[in-house]
């Protein structure tokens, strides 16, 4: 082999890696552009990175605290590159995603459609719309065991950009926050959302009672500038009261 190949190959990596950041860049401000009617100053300060805690060690941190600890019964919606499903100790999990990772090759709707299963533990990490993101919940409800917990993903989006969708840059929560202010009007919910890794919303739903109002989808067609107004009204806490809040409530079901 000449001694130039391996220089080439190298070369040409970086080459197709940097026309990917490049086109990439573009393809997405062309989208900010397109969406320009929903921008919205505000932004919210959090430096997620600088929070040593995030979605997976919470996980664990309420596995290690429930009375069930590594027995009890784990299932994962959206598992993709499986960075938190294969960090979970437990053997009897279940991860659920149509593309890669988990072991259960089905959309959410078409699992919780084929299977009579129940679980202790809820993660729901899946498509991030709010339409979709209510579907796994109230799903969720239909299979949590007595005492059990479910966690909702991406609940804090610190600016329009990272919300909006479809989206319009590769850093995105989705709209999943518009389901906080439906989580209010039910009846009996206990739920906080901790302030780590792009806000992780923890429910106990135990005594949830579905209500009318809840299932009206107002806030479906709310936007950002509604989530930043109305942000100081939503139950959230500090990872180390949060840390409590949890084991607290665990030891109360």
């Amino acid at each position: 082999m000449s001694r130039l190949r391996p220089f080439k190959i190298a070369r040409n990596k970086f080459f197709n890696l940097s026309l990917r950041k490049f086109t990439s860049y573009f393809y997405y401000k062309f989208l900010e552009f397109k969406d320009r009617k929903y921008a919205f100053s505000g932004n919210l300060n959090y430096q997620w990175e600088k929070i040593n805690f995030n979605r997976t060690a919470l996980i664990n941190y309420i596995i290690c605290s429930h009375p069930l600890g590594t027995n009890l019964s784990y299932l994962e919606i959206g598992t993709a590159s499986n960075q938190t499903f294969d960090a979970i100790p437990i053997i009897n999990k279940t991860g659920v995603d149509p593309d890669m990772g988990g072991n259960i090759r089905l959309t959410s709707d078409d699992f919780f459609k084929s299977q009579n299963k129940n679980f202790d533990l809820i993660f729901i990490d899946g498509l991030h719309t709010y339409e979709q993101v209510k579907k796994d919940f109230i799903n969720s409800l239909a299979v949590i065991k007595d005492g059990g917990v479910i966690v909702l993903d991406d609940m804090i989006p610190r600016n329009w950009k990272e919300q909006q969708t479809p989206r319009v840059q590769s850093k995105w929560t989705g709209d999943v926050w518009k389901l906080l202010f439906d989580l209010n009007k039910l009846d009996g919910i206990n739920y906080k959302i901790i302030l780590i890794d792009n806000g992780q919303c923890v429910i106990f739903p135990k005594g949830i009672k579905l209500t009318d109002q809840f299932l009206l989808n107002e806030t479906k067609m709310k936007t950002f500038d509604y989530f930043y107004n109305n942000f100081k009204e939503l139950p959230t806490i500090e990872l180390k009261e949060g840390l409590m809040w949890i084991k607290d409530s665990l030891n109360s079901q």
